[in-house]
């Protein structure tokens, strides 16, 4: 029973009271209760009504929380306080534990995560072997580029040591011979160095000697004295009396005792494999000779390659 249904009740008996005294009359006055003691009669009764709905509103409320308290614990159990953060060391992956279901579910479960785990496995395998094979071809054109360099090295020095039994082409020519003497030119080229020999200035650059004529320079002939630090790019070793010499173009250098390398005459006796630049062809006593610069050369044969040997007449 609520306050409102204790109000409504208390109305309807002083309703009541009203309405009986009414009919009655003044008879029925003289007989009934006073006014002031029907007044305190309503209100004593309307204030019992009243505690006794508040009375039965707070039960109705604590039952009502009690019911609802006992849904929820019966509902959801009371999850447990989460403990405090403790360092355990490094994370380790574990695979997910299996579900709760048992028997040909679960067993179908692992199976799924099995082969989960070897097609991974087999993709890291079939991505390692493609990078060690990718670093296995580099290493072997790396080291087939090293074969061809070091046969091409090979081949070089065999004929840098070993003449042709032909003359070098044009293209030979012009790769191991300098410009023409007697050339002239304005600019010196890139790359030149200053040689002064007994008092005269000169410039050097790969091979070639120059020397002033007016406004330019003059190709020159290779002054003997001269100390270059460079050989000309071509060059190629000679031996004389156990003696290591390097020639080029009709020019033959020797190790200076100091630094560089120093021009020489040439010597006789020393077998070249290309004649000098401007030579020309004279015979002697029924043979054949080239001569350049004051230097006769004469053809003769090593193992069945022509080399040209330097002689006095």
């Amino acid at each position: 029973m609520t306050s409102r249904d204790g109000a409504r009740s208390a109305i309807a008996l002083a309703a009541g009271f009203a309405a009986w005294l009414a009919l009655a009359g003044p008879a029925g006055a003289a007989e009934a209760p006073t006014a002031d003691g029907a007044a305190s009669a309503v209100a004593a009764t309307a204030a019992l009504d009243m505690a006794t709905v508040a009375q039965a509103r707070d039960r109705a409320r604590r039952d009502r929380q009690a019911h609802r308290d006992r849904r929820r614990s019966a509902a959801t159990p009371r999850r447990p306080m989460r403990p405090a953060r403790v360092d355990r060391g490094p994370i380790v992956r574990r695979e997910p534990g299996p579900p709760l279901a048992r028997g040909r579910t679960a067993d179908r479960w692992r199976d799924r995560v099995d082969d989960r785990w070897d097609r991974r496995s087999d993709r890291n395998d079939d991505r390692w072997d493609r990078r060690r094979d990718r670093n296995d071809d580099r290493w072997d054109r790396r080291r087939d580029r090293r074969e061809r360099y070091d046969d091409r090295a090979r081949n070089r020095d065999r004929d840098r040591y070993r003449t042709r039994d032909r003359r070098p082409t044009r293209r030979e020519t012009t790769r191991r011979r300098g410009p023409r003497i007697g050339i002239s030119i304005n600019v010196l080229p890139r790359g030149h160095r200053p040689v002064r020999v007994r008092g005269r200035d000169y410039w050097y650059h790969d091979g070639a000697y120059y020397g002033r004529y007016g406004r330019g320079y003059r190709v020159v002939r290779a002054p003997i004295g001269a100390v270059v630090l460079v050989l000309p790019r071509y060059h190629e070793v000679v031996w004389f009396r156990s003696e290591r010499l390097f020639y080029h173009d009709g020019v033959f250098y020797r190790k200076h005792r100091r630094r560089g390398y120093v021009v020489i005459p040439a010597p006789y006796g020393v077998e070249v494999s290309y004649l000098p630049d401007g030579y020309r062809e004279v015979w002697r006593g029924g043979s054949r000779y080239y001569h350049s610069h004051g230097v006769h050369y004469r053809p003769v044969q090593r193992s069945g390659v022509t080399v040209f040997l330097s002689v006095r007449l």
